[in-house]
């Protein structure tokens, strides 16, 4: 409301008038400290934002399975090593699977060949890999072992 359309209006009556007109919300009126209201504001954005990454991604085994032909080569196209210098993947704990992804890359755990496939990894891709391997079930880890003979 301008101040024009309030020329006939005392100037107490002005004066409200122009001040309800600008304050979209007064919590007095409802009895609560506007602290309140901001706080409960602000605890439920943090409550959202703490609980967000867990709903915004969730790792995809059909993704994992799709982007783990680099692993193949040494770890087998079921989790199974190929060499049994190298660790089986498949049965593994998800989170073992992701930190050892993440110590890789971060260059936590030293191994050149997987610093090198685990840097070009985003976080997602990392999450699927180890969602994928997690749900494999482990298999049998016999490597051939020749028996001598007596």
């Amino acid at each position: 409301m301008d101040r024009a359309g309030l020329l006939g209006v005392s100037h107490h009556a002005r004066r409200s008038l122009m001040h309800s007109h600008s304050v979209l919300f007064d919590a007095s009126e409802f009895g609560m400290p506007i602290r309140n209201i901001l706080a409960g504001i602000t605890l439920l954005l943090i409550c959202a934002t703490v609980s967000w990454p867990a709903h915004a991604s969730s790792p995809s085994v059909s993704t994992g399975k799709a982007i783990s032909g680099m692993c193949a080569a040494c770890h087998g196209s079921d989790g199974m090593a190929t060499v049994s210098s190298y660790p089986n993947l498949a049965g593994q704990n998800y989170k073992y699977l992701l930190n050892q992804l993440k110590a890789f890359k971060n260059d936590k755990r030293h191994n050149p060949i997987m610093h090198s496939h685990a840097a070009a990894l985003s976080q997602k891709k990392m999450r699927d890999l180890a969602a994928y391997f997690a749900s494999l079930e482990p298999g049998n880890c016999s490597v051939s072992k020749s028996k001598s003979k007596g």
